[in-house]
């Protein structure tokens, strides 16, 4: 279940990020090539998906670009991406946390 919270998560901020697309202030070559991992994604065949922690592997680049995008974005002066990516990132690690400590 956590596997589908995650990916829940990561298609979030990738979604956000193209939100953010036009009104960031990160470098242009940063904006594309998020775009072209994304239509990548778009054309990966379900192999990819099927496998426990395979879709990683594409989602790592993405999800880096993407919170690069989120993190130079301002909307009238509020970052709002950047409290979204602060909550995403502390939940991530305290789940790796409590998985890591408890269940292993």
């Amino acid at each position: 279940a956590y596997e589908i919270i995650e990916i829940g998560f990561l298609i979030l901020i990738i979604l956000l990020a193209l939100y953010f697309l036009k009104s960031t202030k990160v470098h242009p070559v940063i904006r594309t090539s998020c775009v072209i991992y994304f239509l990548f994604g778009l054309s990966l065949s379900a192999a990819l998906w099927a496998d426990d922690w395979a879709y990683m592997r594409y989602f790592s680049e993405l999800y880096f670009f993407s919170m690069l995008i989120i993190l130079g974005s301002s909307v009238k002066g509020i970052k709002p991406g950047k409290v979204f990516v602060l909550a995403y990132t502390i939940f991530v690690w305290f789940r790796l946390f409590i998985d890591i400590v408890y269940i292993r």
